[in-house]
Parts: structure tokens; sequence; C-alpha cells
């Protein structure tokens, strides 16, 4: 099983990825001076398996939570579209708030024009002005909306519930049927579901059902015991997913094959990094904080990274920099965000409080 731990580490890589993607995505962008442009714009398509990771992760996360929602008085589906509600809510309050953010510093500090119409088009997700890296929220809702129904077609099939089939055919066909209506009839969705990615739908998917037939629990149990030869094993899937990505891909937005790739490539480094303790943490650590660094880090470059270059003309300097800048800004966001929440529940337990008082 990926455990929580695990998870977050996953998390870590993958946000180093994705800001190791953008940042070198110029054609003329070296690592370093010594590492030939052609070397560096590989390892910037390999880097792209960033999105297939976060949606594994996604998939498999999910499987798990829709799994401890099972116990109580209502339909399943019912509570699992109430869990589902409230990560929509606890995700939307982030992005809202970053969107928030991002508006004030364009309108107040850098005197830059926007309307109401573009700040409510970023807010819904129709048209991202401010920052093309949010493309990524749309896959997440579909993710999240998807996956109750997966559960229960996963269910359907493997518990044999007989006469409900109909209930999951059902579904199916409705979910089809608003997806046809919305496309054909609603032009204004034309954005939203040109950027659908099959490729990490289906990583979502895989990742679900990895943790639904419980795959990695069958290779946990049959892995060696020696530490390692559990490395080693690592070393090798993480080296075979590199050259196997390096070789397939085609461009900068390939990701075809990043529904395998993803699950090897998320088995590779949980064995490589399993006993690197330190190593470990510190990719936890990131990966804590990396809804955050996702959602700001193309925001903290296009504002630092003119006056970051000017202090090193090194690339790989100046990425690591910004790694830093991103990860001290989005901890910053965190506590701040924290902070409120809090005192928003003691205010509500306050309140909750007087009114009993005053009840009695």
């Amino acid at each position: 099983m990926i455990t929580k731990k695990q998870s977050k580490m996953l998390q870590g890589i993958a946000i180093l990825l994705m800001i190791y993607h953008h940042f070198f995505l110029a054609p003329d962008t070296q690592l370093y001076r010594f590492i030939n442009v052609e070397l560096t714009r590989k390892a910037d398509w390999f880097a792209k398996i960033c999105v297939g990771l976060f949606s594994f992760i996604s998939g498999y996360g999910m499987c798990v939570a829709l799994s401890k929602v099972r116990a109580g008085g209502q339909p399943v589906l019912c509570r699992q579209y109430q869990s589902v509600g409230r990560r929509l809510v606890r995700l939307f309050l982030k992005y809202w708030f970053i969107v928030a953010l991002d508006v004030l510093l364009c309108v107040c500090l850098f005197q830059e024009p926007l309307t109401w119409k573009e700040c409510l088009e970023n807010a819904f997700l129709i048209h991202l002005s401010l920052s093309g890296s949010w493309w990524f929220m749309r896959e997440y809702l579909i993710f999240l909306l998807l996956a109750p129904i997966l559960d229960m077609l996963l269910d359907g099939i493997w518990e044999n519930h007989g006469k409900r089939r109909w209930v999951y055919s059902t579904v199916v066909l409705l979910c089809m049927g608003t997806f046809a209506v919305l496309k054909l009839f609603v032009p204004a969705m034309d954005s939203f579901f040109d950027l659908i990615q099959p490729a990490f739908i289906a990583a979502f998917i895989v990742g679900f059902l990895l943790k639904k037939c419980g795959a990695y629990e069958f290779v946990e149990r049959k892995l060696p015991e020696n530490r390692m030869l559990q490395t080693a094993l690592g070393i090798v899937l993480t080296v075979v997913v590199i050259a196997s990505r390096v070789t397939l891909a085609t461009d900068a937005s390939w990701a075809k094959f990043d529904f395998i790739l993803a699950p090897i490539f998320a088995l590779g480094t949980i064995l490589m990094f399993r006993y690197t303790m330190g190593i470990t943490g510190l990719l936890e650590t990131l990966g804590k904080h990396s809804v955050y660094m996702w959602l700001i880090h193309t925001m903290v470059y296009d504002r630092t990274g003119s006056l970051v270059r000017r202090l090193t003309s090194q690339s790989f300097c100046v990425y690591m920099i910004e790694v830093a800048v991103t990860f001290a800004v989005s901890w910053v966001l965190q506590a701040v965000v924290e902070k409120i929440g809090k005192r928003l529940l003691v205010d509500r337990e306050k309140t909750g409080r007087l009114q009993k008082i005053l009840k009695k």
C-alpha cells in the first residue's frame, strides 16, 4: 500500500518536476553550460510526467478516501459525493485565495489592468489568463466528480450486484449524455472541454484500479527483504521509466503512455528512497505544500525571475532558488490560511456555546 507519507513524497517529486518542466521549457535554456541544449530539452520533456504522477496519486488517494465513507445510514453514493464536495470546497478556497492574491498584486502593485470578466473567468476556470498552469484544476474537478461513479461501477462488477447493474448503466449513460449536451449546446464550455486530457484521466483511473485490486500490496509481499535489493530494484525501475519516456516523447506536451509509466515510476521512487530518511523527509515537506507551490510557481517566477537571473547566470542555480522562493511563499500562505481557519473555528465554537447558553 502507498502510505500517506509516501504519497506526500511522490507529490514532492512531482512538484519539483513540474517547476523544472515549466522553467526549462524555453528552447535555449541550458541546465549547465557543459550540458547541451538537446539533453536539457529531453530532461524537460521527461519532467512532464509530473502531471501523470499527480493524476495517479489522486486516483489512488481517492480510492482510499472513498473506502472510508462506506459506513453509515445514507446510501454509499450520497456519502461519497458529500466527501467529494468537502474536498472541492477546500480546494477551491485555496484556489480562489491565490486568484484573489494574484489579482490584487496585478492591480495594486504592478498596475496591470484587469476587468471583472477576466477575474471571474479565471476564478471559475473558463479562461485562465492569469496562469496557464491552473488548467489542471479542470482535470482534478473531473477526477473528483468521476471517482464515486467509478467506485460504484467497480463494486457493481466485482461484487456482482445483479439487479442493480441497470443503475450503473443508467449513470454512465446520463454522464455521457450530459457531456454531449454541454459540448454541443453550451459554447462557453468549449475551452473547458478542449483541455480534457484522456491520458491523465486514464492515469487517475489506473491509480484507482491499482488501489482497488490491491496491486501494490501484492508487490509489497513479493519484494525481497534485503534493503539493498529493494533500493537497486527501485533504481532500475526509475531508470527504465526515464529512458522509456525520453525515447518515446516527441514534444514537451507528450503524455500518451503516462498512465502506464507513472505507476511504475511511483513504485521505483518509493523503493529507491525508502531507506533514505533525509531525502524522504525533504520530499514529504515539499509534498505537503505542493498545492500552493503548483498554484503560485509561475506567478513567483514571473515576479522574481529577472532579479534572480541577475544574481547568477547558471540556470540550475536559478531553478533551485525559484524552488526555494516558491516553497517559502507557499509555507507563509499555508500558515496564514491555517491561522485564519483556526480563528474561524474558535469563533464558531464560541458562537455555539453562546447559543446553548441563550437557549437555557
